[in-house]
């Protein structure tokens, strides 16, 4: 087995590599990466999104502040931020 090096947290803070804007790649690349390479329906209101731990909490925070990006959100021991706007609109 590998172990990957940590490469930031999800939201882009600096934990432990915090020079990585991993909120913007994965939405302005990866979901359309994925679109245009594989037959999906391009919509969010069929696309979902989980993640564990910190993947967990990122997948939150990518939910929230990007609503109509996701139908679906998961967390496997994911933490909330309860002093985020968007949580505490909701």
């Amino acid at each position: 087995w590998r172990v990957a090096r940590s490469a930031g947290t999800p939201t882009g803070r600096n934990q432990s590599r915090g020079d990585a804007d991993w909120l913007h790649h994965h939405l302005d690349e990866v979901i359309p990466f994925v679109d245009a390479t594989f037959r999906t329906v391009a919509s969010g209101k069929h696309r979902a999104i989980a993640g564990l731990s910190m993947g967990g909490y990122g997948a939150y925070h990518y939910a929230m502040e990007h609503p109509g990006m996701f139908s679906s959100v998961s967390a496997y021991s994911g933490a909330v931020d309860i002093e985020s706007t968007s949580v505490r609109a909701t």
